[in-house]
């Protein structure tokens, strides 16, 4: 993600822990004004990992108080959002800085 040029990408789907779990700056850097970032597994599941609830939480709290994005939830099959850019802008540091969500940026490969 880090080669990808800024402003590139009209629709992410972010299905693996890169983009979603980690990285995140890197995908919707990647992501034009105007583009959809969908997220789907963020309903309980009985194969998640011990406190990957906290995760899932951390990163929805982490898009509802951002006003550069839109949040949308969908409460069907494994839990969805689809989440609109409505500007580019750079994450509140504050936000950033905030131990539950640092993991968000992280650029560690799981």
């Amino acid at each position: 993600m880090s080669s990808c040029k800024p402003q590139t990408y009209n629709f992410i789907f972010a299905d693996a822990w890169p983009g979603k779990y980690s990285h995140l700056h890197l995908a919707l850097n990647t992501l034009i004004v105007g583009g959809i970032y969908f997220i789907d597994d963020l309903l309980p599941q009985s194969n998640w990992p011990n406190h990957h609830q906290l995760k899932v939480d951390a990163l929805l709290s982490f898009f509802n108080q951002l006003d550069s994005f839109a949040i949308s939830h969908l409460h069907w099959s494994s839990g969805c959002a689809v989440i609109t850019k409505l500007k580019e802008d750079t994450f509140a540091t504050e936000l950033t800085a905030q131990e539950d969500y640092k993991f968000l940026f992280s650029e560690e490969t799981f």
